[in-house]
């Protein structure tokens, strides 16, 4: 292996630097093989030698991944003391890559933890200084794609004075070669031919190269108001998010405070401090589904969630959702229901399909008024596919909304039928969470009737199909669109 053969070598060269980077090499090996303990040893090797060399870049570099695989064995604790070292560190020498990325890490290790609250702060950290360097390395792109730009453009311009002046020139030798042929006779007049033959040639060849030069301006070109259009859209729905967290997030929390002082100062009965506190918890309750969505999308957005298919029951899964919004649901008088079938287990991530369900039993209890129904229920598809319905009786939603559910060029919210609020997060987390296990979502909703999300799912390879139809469900004839 190329790696150990470059330890080797290091260690005959004495080079402290080379030592330190060799283990450095094997552990990314180990680390990505997940043999973590190996990884372990090797990156703690490069450290200790990066502290015999002086070699601050790197020993940091080093830390920061020894805290990316305690994260991944799941030692948290860990990951967190050596990222909280790390992070002085390197803050201390100016290493700002290595600082957002231990930024990310240390977001993670406390979303692990279940410190959501110092999650949301490091990966808030983490964001402003990846904008950061990213817009700085945009503008940098920018900047070379317009010097390249310009350079071309001259370059072209360039050769095509050059083209034109040999264009002139060989017109000139032509007629003299004419005049020649005159007087030389046939042989010089066939040689005549064969010169302008070739000249033609040569015409057609520049000429070539003059419209290919020009599409790749073009393409150039388009590259730059691409990535300027992009800029502008994340700005944008940066912009809009930003703007409903501090509107949406303040008001539970006012309401909290207002809470707290009337408690402090004695001004409530026992009676009013139930009643406030059973409509703070919703809030609450709302504003943590909320951070929830907008911690899962970020990261998402950053490629940092990965798909991690096992097989598991649907049914379990859909009653430990239910009995999070048991409560919720019989405040707004609502009868929440699960009637998927027992034994049937799927193929998926566990921890995203159990987001996906929360989220949409969430919006049907939001959009269902005090009486209504919201149920969960499901059936196979075509045989190797299980459909999942999340059904209600609410408001439903109008045609011209229909299109608005799933776009990411907007984010688009409205508020339940008591006012209760969110980012436009939820449903598009779902659709990507969905298709990342191998699956699809559809909606159908009528106004005044109700909306159903259904989704599909692989089952297990484990299940056999006469052991579906005796947990009672069906193969329908039409399957989801």
């Amino acid at each position: 292996m190329y790696s150990n053969r470059a330890h080797e070598i290091s260690l005959k060269t004495k080079e402290v630097y080379l030592i330190a980077f060799s283990y450095r090499l094997k552990g990314d090996i180990a680390s990505s093989r997940k043999e973590y303990k190996q990884a372990l040893d090797h990156y703690e090797h490069s450290v200790n030698y990066c502290n015999l060399s002086g070699v601050n870049a790197m020993k940091v570099a080093a830390m920061h991944r020894i805290a990316k695989v305690y994260v991944q064995m799941g030692r948290n604790d860990e990951a967190i003391i050596v990222l909280q070292k790390n992070i002085s560190e390197a803050r201390l020498f100016g290493y700002r890559d290595e600082l957002e990325r231990s930024y990310k890490v240390i977001a993670q290790a406390y979303q692990a933890k279940g410190n959501s609250s110092l999650a949301y702060d490091y990966l808030q950290k983490h964001l402003v200084l990846h904008d950061s360097i990213y817009n700085a390395q945009n503008t940098s792109e920018l900047s070379s794609l317009r010097n390249r730009f310009d350079m071309d453009m001259k370059q072209a311009q360039i050769e095509l004075l050059t083209k034109e002046s040999a264009l002139h020139q060989e017109e000139i030798t032509r007629q003299r070669i004419q005049l020649y042929a005159l007087i030389g006779g046939g042989i010089l007049f066939l040689l005549l031919m064969i010169i302008t033959l070739l000249s033609n040639q040569r015409i057609k060849r520049a000429k070539s190269n003059l419209e290919h030069q020009k599409e790749e301006l073009a393409r150039k070109n388009e590259e730059i108001g691409e990535k300027s259009n992009e800029l502008i859209r994340i700005n944008a729905t940066k912009d809009k998010l930003f703007s409903i967290i501090g509107h949406d997030f303040r008001s539970p929390l006012q309401s909290l405070k207002g809470l707290l002082e009337l408690i402090k100062y004695k001004n409530l009965s026992q009676q009013e401090f139930a009643e406030y506190s059973k409509d703070l918890r919703n809030k609450v309750d709302n504003v943590y589904n909320n951070l929830n969505n907008l911690l899962n999308w970020s990261v998402l957005q950053l490629q940092g969630i990965q798909t991690k298919p096992a097989v598991f029951e649907i049914h379990a899964l859909a009653e430990e959702v239910c009995n999070l919004y048991t409560q919720v649901s019989e405040q707004k008088n609502i009868s929440l229901m699960n009637e998927m079938e027992d034994h049937v287990n799927v193929l998926a991530d566990r921890d995203q399909i159990h987001l996906v369900i929360r989220n949409l039993i969430s919006n049907s209890i939001k959009f269902t008024t005090s009486g209504g129904t919201v149920k969960v229920y499901g059936h196979t598809v075509a045989g190797n596919e299980l459909e999942i319905n999340v059904e209600d009786s609410g408001v439903g939603i109008a045609a011209k909304d229909m299109d608005k559910l799933f776009d990411n060029d907007s984010l688009w919210t409205i508020s339940g039928t008591n006012n209760e609020k969110g980012l436009g997060l939820g449903l598009r987390l779902c659709k990507e969470f969905i298709e990342k296990n191998n699956g699809r979502l559809a909606v159908h909703s009528e106004p005044g009737i109700g909306t159903t999300f259904k989704f599909t799912l692989p089952l297990s390879t484990g299940v056999r199909k006469e052991k579906i139809q005796e947990a009672g469900y069906r193969v329908p004839h039409s399957q989801m669109p």
